[in-house]
């Protein structure tokens, strides 16, 4: 009988390069997917530049005005314009009980006028008409000056008169400034009422009083402004509200009459806990006396440094380490620290990435260090003197993720100005950016130390 052939199974056996590569496997398969999961990390180059940011407003003025109501029912007979000024005890307005005297002064009785007013008139209309020359056309409205105070003189004696002989009731100034005999409702409102809402919601419809119209007892005539210091009331940017929070003073641009002034500047919440800012002037108030709205421009100093986009800045905590515990190694640029690790009795050198250092300390985020570590000082010899610094202490600075180095570092900022979308921040600082440095473009997108490439 022949032989059978017996078929042996060789059985597999599972050894160390079949582990590896298992493992390998699994790990590329969990890189590719962060990766994929992970949002994707853009970088930006830093530059030089500056930022243009003069915001346009239209405020609310605010201004002492003094209004002045009739004592007495009747018909008004007003002795200046709007616009016009009076001194005090000049006389402004008054009211005829009756309107006789009102109807006697436009049926074509004369006013009287005495001799020497008569010769005042005739002489500067004997100067005006032999010394006008047609090219220089100001010399018309110096003599409508001249005839206009001279006339108001005479018209202010006559009214003076008649309250004597006919019971005109005639209203004098109290202070001296501008008159107006336009009102609009506001002439009594302050800052502590106003809102950002109400600055929304203003409607200008204001009323006139004027020769002839009969009014009643205890009614507002007219007002006078008195006081050449004003105020402005807007509802300030939140841009504007951070730049302006630690400032007394703002250059502004009366776009109107393109002056340019100083002004007190003061940012605050209303009763809504909205920001409103009042700038108040003590010039121009004239330009604006029969206005209640004005328009203007916040003139900013233009401040150049380099250019971040503010989705870069982040805030972080970094270990602070007082600047004498650094030393620097034979050879060697960079700042090492002697580090006592906690828990332990043997003393190490590291070289931490340093995201910051002032006069007193060191900033610095890593994972190397940790609570409980301790910083010993070093004397010129290289040996240790003094008592060692506990790391614990932490300060949150802002910065932004420098990526040069091809992972991520925390770098400290100083934010010198900032709009809604790019902030200038200080060049030339130790351990700080430089112009062409490559940055993480949205900062919430890494971590510290993270691998980018």
């Amino acid at each position: 009988m022949a032989g059978k052939k017996v078929k042996v199974l060789r059985t597999r056996r599972f050894n160390i390069v079949h582990l590896i590569f298992l493992i390998f496997f699994i790990y590329m398969i969990i890189m590719v997917g962060r990766y994929i999961a992970k949002e994707d990390i853009k970088v930006c180059e830093v530059t030089e530049g500056s930022l243009t940011q003069n915001h346009n407003y239209t405020g609310l003025i605010l201004r002492t005005e003094d209004v002045l109501y009739s004592d007495t029912e009747g018909y008004v007979k007003c002795y200046v314009s709007d616009g016009d000024r009076i001194s005090v005890d000049g006389i402004v307005y008054a009211v005829d009980p009756t309107g006789d005297v009102l109807k006697s002064s436009g049926s074509g009785a004369q006013s009287s006028i005495t001799d020497e007013q008569y010769r005042t008139l005739r002489k500067y209309l004997n100067h005006f008409s032999t010394s006008y020359i047609g090219q220089d056309f100001t010399d018309v409205y110096t003599f409508k000056d001249q005839l206009t105070t001279t006339l108001y003189g005479i018209e202010q004696q006559a009214a003076g008169e008649q309250e004597e002989e006919s019971g005109l009731s005639v209203k004098k100034a109290s202070v001296s400034g501008v008159v107006y005999f336009t009102m609009d409702g506001y002439e009594s409102l302050t800052a502590d009422n106003v809102t950002r809402e109400s600055l929304s919601n203003i409607i200008l419809s204001g009323s006139r009083v004027m020769t002839g119209d009969q009014i009643a007892a205890k009614t507002p005539v007219c007002k006078i402004i008195s006081d050449e210091n004003w105020s402005i009331i807007i509802p300030i940017t939140e841009e504007d509200a951070r730049y302006y929070a630690d400032k007394t003073k703002a250059t502004i641009l009366l776009t109107d009459i393109s002056a340019e002034v100083t002004a007190d500047i003061k940012v605050y919440d209303d009763s809504n806990g909205d920001k409103l800012a009042v700038v108040t002037l003590d010039d121009y108030m004239s330009s604006y006396s029969a206005d209640r709205m004005v328009s203007f421009q916040l003139v900013k100093p233009v401040i150049s440094g380099l250019k971040v986009p503010r989705t870069s800045v982040v805030s972080s905590e970094l270990y602070t380490i007082p600047v004498e515990y650094g030393h620097k190694p034979k050879n060697s640029n960079s700042i090492q620290f002697s580090r006592i690790p906690a828990g332990k009795k043997e003393m190490e050198e590291i070289t931490p990435e340093i995201s910051y250092v002032d006069s007193q300390y060191y900033y610095i985020e890593n994972t190397e260090l940790q609570p409980g570590d301790v910083i010993q000082k070093l004397d010129e010899d290289g040996n240790v003197t003094g008592d060692g610094y506990e790391i614990g202490g932490k300060k949150t600075l802002k910065g932004v993720y420098n990526v040069n180095k091809g992972f991520a570092v925390f770098e400290v900022v100083e934010i010198l100005d900032e709009n809604d979308a790019y902030c200038i921040v200080k060049s030339g600082t130790t351990y700080g950016l430089a112009v062409y440095d490559h940055i993480v473009l949205n900062a919430s997108t890494v971590d510290e130390d993270d691998l980018l490439y």
